[in-house]
């Protein structure tokens, strides 16, 4: 019997959602396992009297395979969540639907997708708005998505299709169960260009306690979700809620202050939604100008390029986030962002394009123990541990001496441990891009298109485009520059030329050791010696012995600024930071609709606004009443409390503690 029959049959029962099927996966191993298991066996999983009670009828009345003929008679498609084709971004937020019921087809192209949401009294004006942004959005293949109701929903569908682009319908009933029944024949037209899905089974029918919670799945599968006209109780207000804590861009056409059909909307624009004032807004929001470089990114990886490393820079021990990260647990350790630790997401970013295998980590020793427990794929051979920091020019030029000594053809990848990005799929995309750049002896750098005048990074001039069939515009380097004053940052980015310096680098290992042999030949010769030792028992003592001597660089100024052949390939729209600052996070972590953002901590905000909260203990409460633009963190034994644009004096403050021998804080 297909385990998919297990999985229908949990869902068929009324109780057990997402959290009681994980918890009777972890419990079980499998859910056929569970299926039969004992009452005893199943109260141990979680599972409380009513809902065990519910299970044994279940078992008795249910015939599974019946359900499973019926199902594949309507050609419904099922996709549970251990499906590489379930909806990756769905698959994202919290308590993702186990199971979901698909008629048509849902493609990984549909990985692009804009919700389009709103009223169903839709106006004239309104009427005119959806169209406009729902053809638009289908012509340049961006999936539509909404929920088949009256009114905005409905119209969203139709002009998609009609622009000949692809729609999805997510139902509030079973996908049997077409609501409301005048949209059956427009469910048909999407099932040969899109779909219908639902998470509720065959046969349920449509009921106004299901739409709210169907409203996740619609927030969840889009980039971002767009409400074009709504009330004040509308239920496109729920889809902006949903959108808001899943970390969506959340966009509300602004309307008339008298029209009772933009109430809603402009209530979620006075509270911090974007107003969508063309379409054009949406696109460079999203960065969805360069639709055929984000579709092309999956199809390109070189997932057989065997010769292709990765070295993830994973030493520091950064202070910009104090109190959390010190000395012992420096940031690429802490869960800052979610569940992930900065290394993890690092690791698993990296994972679609190299095997475990080819990814190797710089560390230092006591870092390296609690990254083999983060992620236990890497091999622990592919650890190379630094006996102190010596900066990211020894790094490097460690990394590359010992990768050519195992494989004189290899092109390594230079990332961060402690950066974050969002786009990952064109970050894979960049990635492929700068190999081919690379294997025509390119030192090559992924800059980072400014979004605002930054004076915390180092800025790339780009010079001439470089000839060539790349897959992305590639530019030599004119020069790299420090970073800039407030002036000649608002200088460089009104320039149009320049990228930040995101400290991402590709190129081939014999490259980079000509140039290191050319402009550091103390480094040269040094990681050399040990790269010859490298493997023999003389390993560690060749290592120590050598390495203390060296001067601490950095790659940039001892190799890059003055290399001969550099090229960048400046990337928008990556959603990449260095996480370099407590305000930085308002960036990366999409507040709610008051602009509060509480990481790895329970908050409850009264009256407050702009505010972060962070906790190492993800179980105590927070409360904050009153408050605007503030920080607080709570490290156990510190309590950091401040204004958001004064979060990065915790710089004043570690050298205060170092000055006054107050290390245990450190």
């Amino acid at each position: 019997m297909d385990d998919k029959r297990y999985w229908i049959g949990f869902n068929l029962i009324k109780g057990i959602g997402a959290v009681r099927m994980q918890a009777l996966i972890h419990h079980f191993g499998d859910l056929e396992v569970a299926w039969n298991a004992a009452p005893a066996d199943l109260a141990q999983a979680g599972l409380g009297l009513k809902v065990i009670e519910r299970v044994i009828q279940a078992r008795e009345q249910v015939d599974l395979e019946k359900v499973w003929k019926k199902i594949e008679s309507q050609n419904i498609h099922i996709l549970t969540w251990e499906d590489k084709s379930y909806p990756q971004r769905l698959k994202e937020i919290d308590q993702p639907p186990p199971v979901l019921y698909i008629r048509g087809e849902y493609l990984p192209d549909d990985l692009f997708a804009v919700a389009i949401v709103g009223t169903r009294r839709v106006t004239p004006y309104g009427r005119q708005i959806t169209e406009e942004l729902s053809s638009f959005l289908a012509a340049n293949g961006i999936t539509v998505i909404s929920g088949l109701a009256r009114g905005v929903d409905s119209i969203a569908h139709h002009t998609a299709l009609k622009a000949g682009g692809r729609t999805i319908g997510v139902l509030g009933s079973g996908v049997d169960k077409i609501y409301p029944p005048e949209h059956r024949a427009l469910a048909e037209h999407m099932m040969e260009r899109g779909a219908i899905m639902s998470d509720y089974a065959p046969g349920t029918p449509p009921d106004a306690l299901n739409f709210p919670p169907r409203n996740r799945i619609i927030s969840g599968l889009s980039l971002a979700v767009v409400v074009v006209e709504a009330g004040e109780t509308s239920g496109a207000l729920i889809t902006a809620e949903f959108a808001a804590e899943q970390g969506r861009e959340v966009f509300a056409v602004p309307g008339s202050i008298l029209a009772p059909q933009s109430k809603g909307a402009n209530k979620l624009i006075q509270n911090g939604a974007l107003p969508l004032l063309s379409v054009d807004d949406l696109m460079q929001a999203l960065d969805l100008t360069r639709m055929g470089e984000h579709k092309a990114a999956r199809k390109i990886i070189p997932t057989d390029a065997v010769h292709t490393y990765a070295v993830i820079m994973a030493g520091g021990g950064g202070t910009r986030l104090w109190p959390i990260s010190r000395k012992e647990t420096p940031k690429q350790l802490l869960p800052l962002l979610g569940k992930e630790t900065l290394f993890q997401s690092t690791v698993a970013r990296l994972e679609k394009l190299f095997p475990p295998e080819r990814i190797l980590v710089v560390t230092v020793a006591e870092q390296a123990r609690e990254m083999q427990n983060q992620v236990p794929s890497i091999p622990l051979e592919n650890y190379l541990i630094e006996p102190a920091p010596r900066g990211t020019a020894s790094v490097v030029g460690l990394a590359a001496a010992v990768l050519q000594k195992r494989d004189p053809q290899a092109i390594m990848a230079i990332q961060t441990s402690d950066h974050y990005i969002r786009n990952r799929d064109l970050f894979h995309y960049l990635i492929s891009a700068a190999f081919d750049v690379a294997q025509k002896n390119y030192l090559v750098t992924l800059g980072i298109t400014p979004t605002y005048p930054s004076t915390g990074y180092g800025y790339i001039q780009q010079g001439e485009h470089l000839d060539g069939e790349y897959k992305y515009p590639v530019y030599t380097v004119k020069r790299f520059k420090e970073k800039p004053n407030e002036e000649t940052a608002q200088q460089l980015l009104r320039s149009g030329d320049h990228s930040w310096n995101s400290g991402m680098f590709v190129w081939r290992v014999d490259t980079i050791l000509t140039e290191i042999e050319r402009q550091m030949p103390e480094l040269f010769e040094v990681v050399n010696k040990i790269a010859s030792a490298w493997g023999t028992p003389e390993q560690n003592n060749v290592l120590q012995s050598c390495w203390h001597d060296l001067k601490s660089q950095t790659i940039d100024y001892g190799v890059m600024e003055r290399a001969e052949r550099v090229a960048v390939l400046p990337a928008g729209g990556l959603g990449w930071s260095d996480v370099g600052s407590w305000d930085s996070l308002f960036e990366v972590l999409l507040p709610d609709m008051n602009g509060n953002v509480a990481t790895n901590a329970q908050h409850l905000a009264v009256d407050t606004n702009n505010t972060l909260v962070y906790t190492k203990d993800d179980e105590r409460l927070v409360v904050t009443i009153g408050l605007d633009d503030i920080v607080v963190v709570d490290a156990g034994d510190v309590l950091m409390i401040c204004k958001v644009d004064q979060s990065q004096k915790v710089r004043d403050v570690v050298e205060h503690l170092k000055k006054h021998h107050q290390e245990r804080y450190l």
